[in-house]
């Protein structure tokens, strides 16, 4: 069996959510996965951020490649599929009811490797000896759903430097938002990688750095969750409360917006 998968049109992570969701659920099936033929990764017009996409050569070039990187890592049949599976929403709640853990960890070893195999590595730091944290900011600051505001890490922070003081705090953002709204003072000290400036990771290059980080700590983004789900038991993996389910190892850093 060939199960088929219409590739999102969407921002990175969702995008990559999607077929990583499927790919899962066709390993646990024994089955392999195929893009449909009318799949279009190259057609930004329906996601939120168009205009980013398609008025951007740059923007528009990178993302093209970065869906490329990951489709290769994930996508394991060019035949034309014989049954389709549905949306993310569709694809979670049929890996719930199968068991969620279950289907993750059955062949979560395997698919994170095939997708380290396929992205490029990167030369800024070490992950292997740092604790990585993924703040969720731009165009979501005023979203009370998905925006944690920094002051919510601030004990977390002081709890990974009492108890792993050999290890380096990285911040990963993206634009940051108007110091009136948040300042940021949570952070005082930590260097900081901001999405887009020179001295930054690109977004695959922050994937494999999410991936092998000595902890990670995710935002509400699927941008952190698509990476968190491919990280193993011995690693440390903290979670937000969010639509996504969590894997019973995650450790829950913040709920219902209030910090744990």
């Amino acid at each position: 069996m060939i199960y088929g998968i219409t590739s999102k049109t969407d921002l990175l992570g969702s995008f990559t959510l999607h077929i990583l969701f499927a790919r899962f659920f066709t390993e646990y099936k024994g089955c392999k996965l195929a893009l449909s033929e009318n799949s279009d990764i190259n057609n930004f017009n329906d996601t939120g951020a168009k205009e980013m996409y398609l008025y951007d050569k740059l923007q528009y070039s990178k993302h093209i490649l970065y869906r490329n990187f990951l489709l290769n890592a994930l996508i394991t049949s060019n035949k034309n599929p014989n049954m389709y599976l549905g949306y993310t929403g569709e694809l979670q709640n049929i890996i719930l009811e199968l068991g969620f853990d279950n289907v993750i960890t059955f062949s979560q070893e395997k698919i994170r490797n095939d997708v380290l195999q396929k992205i490029p590595n990167q030369n800024y730091i070490n992950p292997k000896n740092i604790i990585a944290i993924h703040f969720r900011c731009g165009e979501i600051i005023h979203m009370k759903d998905r925006y944690i505001h920094s002051s919510n890490y601030y004990n977390l922070i002081k709890e990974f430097r009492d108890t792993m003081p050999d290890k380096e705090i990285y911040i990963f953002a993206g634009q940051l938002p108007p110091v009136e709204y948040d300042d940021l003072q949570a952070f005082n000290g930590i260097k900081m990688f901001i999405s887009e400036q020179n001295d930054s990771p690109n977004e695959i290059e922050i994937w494999r750095i999410f991936l092998e980080a000595h902890c990670f700590v995710a935002a509400k983004s699927g941008f952190s969750y698509t990476p968190a789900l491919l990280r193993l038991q011995d690693q440390e993996t903290y979670y937000a409360d969010m639509w996504h389910p969590k894997l019973k190892w995650w450790k829950t850093w913040y709920t219902e917006n209030k910090e744990l």
